[in-house]
């Protein structure tokens, strides 16, 4: 995997991945919260408020989509759950230099960014076999910027926990 000697704004790897994990928090936390009120909206006062100028047909797909977008909105309370415990145990393993501390956000990362690929590539797909051209769009830019800044963060990460495992190697050697 790439690595980087220091992070994005200049600041050691052990600062950024503090700054990461801080970030992480807060992202987390805005996800967690709004899709906890967006699950807890029945589907169908969605669908009413929204659906009354549409055809028959259009009424479908957005039904379709509400249904969709509710299931996202349950998993991502539990994937954003555990993101922020996660962020909070790499900030203190960063904090305090503990590798052991850090691993498991790195792993889990990984593992959100190709969930998060395939999601986006679902959701692309299917607003452009519907024809919602702006929603596609929209998507393939939002998909862009947040995969590209998630693959960062997991490169500075990463490189600071083989520095962590580096430095660790160096000293059980004196």
């Amino acid at each position: 995997m790439v690595t980087v000697e220091r992070s994005c704004c200049g600041c050691s790897l052990k600062t950024g991945s503090v700054l990461i994990g801080i970030l992480q928090l807060i992202w987390s936390a805005s996800l967690f919260s709004s899709s906890i009120i967006i699950a807890s909206i029945p589907e169908e006062p969605k669908l009413t408020r929204y659906s009354r100028n549409f055809t028959q047909e259009e009424q479908q797909i957005i039904r379709y989509y509400v249904h969709i977008f509710s299931k996202i909105s349950i998993a991502t309370v539990l994937i954003q759950g555990l993101q922020f415990i996660l962020s909070i145990m790499m900030m203190y393993g960063a904090k305090n230099e503990n590798a052991r501390q850090v691993k498991p956000w790195i792993v889990y990362s990984i593992l959100s960014l190709i969930a998060t690929s395939a999601i986006y590539i679902t959701l692309f797909t299917l607003a452009f076999i519907h024809k919602f051209l702006a929603i596609g769009i929209l998507l393939l830019i939002v998909a862009a910027v947040t995969l590209a800044a998630n693959s960062y963060f997991i490169i500075v990460v990463h490189s600071f926990h083989r520095q962590l495992l580096s430095r660790k190697r160096h000293s059980s050697r004196l």
